[in-house]
């Protein structure tokens, strides 16, 4: 019986195996898979439809900095920002008590400007100038009276003369190196004056970027020692984009200068509550030498927060990679 219904069956089996390429039951070996959709979770690419482009999902805004700051100088904190508070590159967001140096300054600014004056002070070549052509004309009328009538004027009387015309040229030049020396001493006390300037610049503390305050470390009134950290700022003008990509889909070797389409994801509009995305345009800029433990690798590019700091470290975001 069972040969009697072999061919009825077989002829079925051949049926059901040339239908199920045409309904899209199973894929065939070499089908263009374009739309099949990458499981995202985790960051995995997904492709686009219709193009070779890929989104990262799961993506994260981070800082690129965010130094913990400390004074150079030993001494009692006078001025400390608050968590939170927008700082600027070269603001000076915290202070020591500079009292002491205070007084320093303007002790070293004085005689700065007592040197600088004596530096300015030509009166006393004036002065010998003036000595000199006078002692010259006198010498010189004895020479004339002599050649008129010999010896009108005693020889003694003539060598005084001569004598006191040279004094008084060489206080020219006596002058000229104390004026010299004078402005030397200017300098001097200008660079000492500096230098209690640049004192009082270690007692206060500048950031180094533009950005917010995230932790307060230290408080006004206590004592910090050179290297204490005492407030962390985070770069808010410039920030990191990151996410993690699957090498079965684009190589780690080809990743680096990738153009990128970055979507951040800033919350809901106040007015519509509607989700709202800010997107930036870039280039991967980084591609880590490491992969994780789900076998990708990490990838970042930075992005322009000049929109009144709109995007904040720790939004999600997603990547769109250019093929």
């Amino acid at each position: 019986m069972f040969a009697t219904a072999w061919p009825t069956v077989r002829g079925v089996l051949t049926v059901v195996a040339c239908l199920l390429p045409i309904s899209g039951g199973l894929p065939v070996r070499g089908q263009q898979t374009a739309d099949l959709k990458v499981p995202a979770e985790g960051g995995t690419p997904e492709p686009k439809e219709g193009n070779r482009s890929y989104v990262i999902e799961n993506c994260r805004v981070d800082f690129i900095s965010e130094p913990e700051l400390a004074f150079e100088e030993p001494g009692v904190i006078t001025k400390v920002p608050q968590e939170g508070d927008k700082v600027t590159s070269g603001e000076i967001i915290a202070t020591l008590n500079d009292a002491e140096i205070q007084l320093r300054i303007e002790t070293a600014k004085y005689a700065y400007l007592a040197a600088k004056e004596e530096s300015e002070n030509k009166v006393k070549i004036t002065y010998a100038q003036k000595n000199a052509e006078a002692s010259y004309a006198d010498w010189m009328s004895g020479v004339e009276a002599n050649n008129r009538t010999p010896n009108v004027v005693p020889e003694m009387e003539m060598r005084r003369r001569k004598l006191e015309y040279q004094a008084n040229k060489l206080a020219i030049e006596n002058s000229s190196n104390e004026l010299a020396v004078a402005a030397l001493t200017a300098s001097g006390k200008e660079a000492e004056l500096k230098t209690t300037q640049a004192l009082l610049n270690r007692l206060q503390l500048k950031s180094p970027i533009t950005g917010q305050v995230i932790d307060r470390i230290r408080d006004v009134g206590e004592y910090a020692r050179p290297g204490d950290a005492v407030v962390r700022v985070g770069q808010l003008d410039r920030l990191r984009v990151q996410g993690r990509i699957d090498p079965e889909v684009l190589a780690a070797s080809d990743a680096r200068g990738r153009a990128v389409t970055i979507r951040v994801d800033v919350g809901h509009d106040a007015t519509s509550h509607e989700e709202r995305w800010e997107t930036f345009q870039g280039t991967i800029q980084h591609v880590d030498a490491v992969y994780d433990d789900e076998g990708k690798y990490l990838v970042w590019t930075e992005i322009e927060n000049t929109k009144d700091f709109l995007i904040l470290a720790g939004m999600p975001a997603e990547m769109t990679i250019e093929q």
